[in-house]
Parts: C-alpha cells; structure tokens; sequence
C-alpha cells in the first residue's frame, strides 16, 4: 500500500468464449402401405469413430477406438428410434466440445425372418455420417456435414447443405413398400 494507492487492489480477469457445436440426424419414411405394421419402423445411430485430418481412425493410449458423442438417450455407442407414421423421427442433438472429425452409421434395423411384417419389404440402405468440427479463432464453432450411403454406390462423400432455418441437419430417407 502507498500514499497514492491506497488501500486499493488491482485485479485482472480474462473471459473466454467458448461454444458447443450441435447437428441432429433426422429420419425421413417413405411408406407406400395403407397401415403402417404395430411395431413400426426401428433405425439405428451408431457412433463408429473419429478420424484425423487424413481420414486415419484416431485410437486411445490402449489402442481402443475412440467413440464420438452421441445423442441423449443413447445406450453406449447406439441410439434406436421408431417411427410409427409419416411424420420424420429426430435421433436428438449430438453436442461436439472438441474439434474433430466424428463418423456415424444410419441403417434400419430389418427384423429377422418371421419377425417381420407380413408383406412388407424393408430398406437396407446403410448411411455413414462425418461431421467435421472446427473452431474459428473468435470461438465459434463450425459444423461441416457429409453423407454418403451405400445404394449410392460411391465412397464419396456429399456435402450436407445447412441453412439458418434447418441448422446442421441432416435428413435421411429410407423406403419400404408394402406388396
């Protein structure tokens, strides 16, 4: 303490910014049938792994597959939902905290034989998801989207276009037809 200071204490805090990313995967039914079956239409989310920059899968000390984040609700690395209508079923926002690279499977989960529905033809697209999470130096988060299924025939990623309205979004449509 001094004359000129008194008993004055100077203090000094820092406030950082920091934001969450977030995307959600939607599913879109197609159903061509009157009724839909009592079970409905089950689909699955599986978190399969993060990559690095070149696409290498990213292991822990142990060489164990790192798991990306999921949704709310999920049971480990999955995630089932059931659509019971027309109307499109959310699997739930997934919040990214750490940049990266984060893959993702989507597929519906077509009962075994003599557990399905009579008549009905289930759709085995498989979807794999990649969201690529980068922060700005300002803090903010930016998502990149990707989608690619295996009807497509490629290994080429889409790019997922994102609008204010939809936000990181990604819709996916499977088909199953009754006969």
């Amino acid at each position: 303490t001094t004359e000129e200071t008194g008993n004055l204490v100077e203090l000094g805090f820092t406030n950082t910014y920091v934001e969450n990313g977030e995307a959600d995967i939607r599913i879109v039914k197609s159903y061509n049938g009157d009724e839909w079956p009592e079970e409905g239409f089950t689909f699955i989310l599986t978190a399969d792994h993060e990559e690095d920059a070149n696409g290498n899968e990213i292991k822990d000390a142990e060489e164990n597959t790192v798991i990306p984040p999921m949704p709310s609700g999920a049971n480990g690395a999955t995630k089932s939902i059931t659509a019971h209508n027309a109307n499109a079923v959310d699997f739930g926002s997934i919040v990214y905290e750490e940049d990266g690279i984060y893959v993702y499977t989507v597929a519906e989960d077509i009962p075994v034989e003599g557990e399905r529905a009579e008549g009905v033809t289930y759709d085995d697209t498989v979807y794999t998801i990649k969201v690529e999470l980068e922060t700005e130096e300002n803090g903010v988060k930016t998502i990149t989207l990707y989608k690619k299924s295996n009807k497509e025939g490629s290994t080429t990623y889409a790019v997922v276009p994102t609008t204010e309205e939809t936000g990181n979004l990604v819709e996916l449509g499977f088909t199953n037809t009754y006969v």
